[in-house]
């Protein structure tokens, strides 16, 4: 019986407060960059992964900003439950918990107006 409740306690203690760390260190690990014509995320938790987007072909960006000035972008549409690792769940890319968001969010807008470098015709 003893074997049965190891998985059961460990869950609990995730759920509790473990979810809290591994948010903290999946944050810490992750960097997020803007250019003309996309974002990119990197993220080193498990392995290293790049994630690029292309504002001008999403047709939904959102913004969720805090008083402090801190908040979080979605590339897509934002989810009705808003969940600390929402985007490791399969759910739009995201620029999370970043410092100054209307100003990266304002230039992520201003990347989706440029001409993207693929259709410019000489």
């Amino acid at each position: 019986m003893r074997l049965w409740g190891i998985p059961f306690v460990a869950f609990g203690l995730y759920a509790l407060a473990g979810r809290f760390f591994y948010d903290a260190y999946r944050r810490s690990r992750t960097w997020y960059g803007v250019s003309g014509q996309r974002a990119i995320i990197v993220s080193d938790v498990w392995r290293t992964t790049e994630r690029e987007i292309h504002p001008h072909t999403i047709p939904e960006i959102e913004l969720d900003e805090r008083s402090d000035g801190s908040g979080t972008i979605y590339f897509g549409k934002r989810p009705p439950i808003i969940r600390s690792s929402y985007s490791d769940l399969g759910g739009p890319p995201a620029f999370e918990h970043i410092d100054l968001v209307r100003t990266v969010f304002d230039l992520i807008r201003s990347t989706r107006t440029a001409t993207p470098y693929n259709s410019i015709s000489g």
